[in-house]
C-alpha cells in the first residue's frame, strides 16, 4: 500500500495505491501480475471554498460596489505592508527616503529642487531597484553553471503477501516492513547552450536597466526644469497681473471722483470694472497653473513645495540654438530610450536563442550519485541494505520540446 499527497490548486490530493502481486522464484525469473485500486479524495482546505470562485456574478459585483474591499483582507495587507517597510533590509531603507516628503522652508531654488527629486524621486529609485535585481538574475544564471547537489530522502511502509511462489526466498504469507532511501546527487554542467544563452541574455537586461536608470534621471531632471520654470512664469504672471489689477483700481478711483465732481460720466469707470475683472479671472487661471506646478515640483523632488525661488538666469540669448538634423543626430547617439530600445531588441533575439535551446540543444554534463536503501525484513528471513555508488562520468541528455521555442519565435 501505498499512500501520495499533492497540492493541486488550493487542495490536498490523497492518492492510495494497494497492489497484489504473484511471484515465482526459478533462478530468479519473475512473472508478476498486479491488481491497483487507486482512491482520490479531495480534502477542502482553507484554499477550497469561496476564495476559489471565478465567476463575476451581479451579486457579487454589486456586494463589492456596495461593502468595498473586505475589511480583514485590507487591515491584514496593510499590517504586511507595515512589517515589510520595516524590515531591516534594503525595503527597510527605502522607505525611510521615499516613503515620506519633507517640508521645505519658503521660496525653493531650482538647485534644490534637483538635488532633492536625484535623491528622493520614486522613478529613479525604482530604476536603482531594477538594476539590484538584474544583477540577482544575471548571478544566478552565471551560477546555474556551478556544480548542483541535490539530496533526497523517503521511507516507504511496504504490506506484501505473497499468495504464491517455488522460490524459498519468497516464502508465502505477508510481511510488512519499511524502505528507507537516502540518495546524493552531485551534478556539473560541461555544455548547456540554453544557460549560456541565458547568462547572455541577463548581461543584456542589466545593459538596459542601466540605461533605463539614466532614462529615469533625465527625465526626472526635465520634468523638474519644465515644472519650475512653468511655476516661476506663472508667479511672474500673478505679479504683473496684481500691479495692473492696482493700477486699474486706481483708475476705477479716479472716474468715480470726476464723476462725483460732474466732470465726467460713468462709462468709462464701467469699462475700467469689464477690464479689472476680466484681469481677476485671468489671475484666478494663473494661480491655478502655479498650484498645479507646484504639485507636480513636490512630486517629482519629494519635498512639499510651497513657494519657488525666482529664477535668475537674465535674458536668455540665441547663442544656445540647435539645429533639427543635428539635435535629432544627438539624439540617436545618446538618447537613453532608443538605446534602451536597440539593446531590447538584442535582447528579444537572444530570448529565442535561449528557447530553442532549452527545447532542442543536447546538454553534456558530469555527474556522481550515491544512494543507500535499507529494506527491514523484506523477504521474510531478513533485511537488506544496499549502497550504491556512480563515479563521476558525463552523461548527454538530447531534448526535443517544442512549445516554448514556438512561443518565443
Amino acid at each position: 500500500m501505498a499512500v501520495a499527497l499533492r497540492w493541486v490548486n488550493g487542495c490536498c490530493l490523497v492518492h492510495i495505491t494497494w497492489s497484489r502481486r504473484k511471484v515465482d522464484g526459478g533462478f530468479g525469473v519473475k512473472r508478476q501480475k498486479a491488481l491497483a485500486v487507486s482512491l482520490v479524495a479531495l480534502v477542502a482546505v482553507a484554499g477550497c471554498g469561496e476564495r476559489l470562485t471565478t465567476k463575476a456574478s451581479p451579486d457579487r459585483l454589486n456586494g463589492l460596489l456596495t461593502a468595498g474591499v473586505d475589511e480583514k483582507a485590507l487591515t491584514k495587507a496593510e499590517e504586511r505592508l507595515a512589517k515589510t517597510l520595516g524590515k531591516d533590509n534594503a525595503t527597510g531603507a527605502l522607505a525611510g527616503v521615499y516613503g515620506d516628503a519633507e517640508t521645505s522652508e519658503g521660496a525653493v531654488s531650482l538647485d534644490q529642487l534637483l538635488a532633492s527629486a536625484l535623491e528622493r524621486n520614486s522613478d529613479i529609485g525604482k530604476a536603482a531597484q531594477a538594476i539590484n535585481r538584474a544583477d540577482a538574475q544575471r548571478m544566478n544564471a552565471i551560477y546555474g553553471y556551478l556544480p548542483q547537489v541535490s539530496i533526497n530522502a523517503s521511507y516507504t511502509n511496504v504490506n506484501q503477501e505473497v499468495v504464491e511462489t517455488d522460490n524459498v526466498v519468497f516464502q508465502e504469507g505477508k510481511a510488512e516492513y519499511p524502505v528507507t532511501n537516502l540518495g546524493l546527487d552531485l551534478t556539473q554542467p560541461i555544455f548547456d547552450l540554453s544557460r549560456i544563452y541565458n547568462i547572455q541574455l541577463q548581461s543584456t537586461a542589466r545593459s538596459i536597466a542601466e540605461i533605463e536608470y539614466i532614462a529615469a534621471v533625465h527625465a526626472a531632471a526635465f520634468e523638474t526644469y519644465d515644472a519650475y520654470f512653468a511655476a516661476v512664469q506663472s508667479k511672474a504672471r500673478m505679479k504683473a497681473l496684481a500691479a495692473k489689477m492696482q493700477l486699474v483700481s486706481r483708475q476705477i478711483s479716479v472716474e468715480n471722483a470726476l464723476v462725483s465732481e460732474g466732470l465726467s460720466t460713468d462709462i468709462t469707470g464701467r469699462t475700467y470694472a469689464a477690464e479689472l475683472s476680466s484681469l481677476s479671472a485671468d489671475e484666478a487661471v494663473e494661480a491655478s497653473r502655479y498650484a498645479d506646478a507646484l504639485s507636480k515640483l513636490s512630486f517629482v523632488s519629494g519635498l512639499v513645495v510651497a513657494d519657488v525661488a525666482d529664477a535668475g538666469l537674465g535674458r536668455l540669448g540665441r547663442s544656445n540654438e540647435l539645429a533639427v538634423d543635428a539635435a535629432i543626430a544627438k539624439a540617436e547617439d545618446s538618447n537613453p530610450a532608443l538605446l534602451a530600445s536597440a539593446i531590447s531588441v538584442v535582447a528579444t533575439e537572444l530570448g529565442r536563442k535561449q528557447a530553442l535551446a532549452a527545447d532542442f540543444a543536447p546538454v553534456v554534463e558530469a555527474f556522481a550519485r550515491y544512494e543507500d536503501e535499507t529494506r527491514e525484513g523484506s523477504r521474510f528471513g531478513g533485511g537488506s541494505r544496499t549502497v550504491d555508488t556512480n563515479t563521476p562520468s558525463a552523461r548527454s541528455r538530447p531534448r526535443s520540446s517544442p512549445r516554448s521555442a514556438a512561443w518565443k519565435s
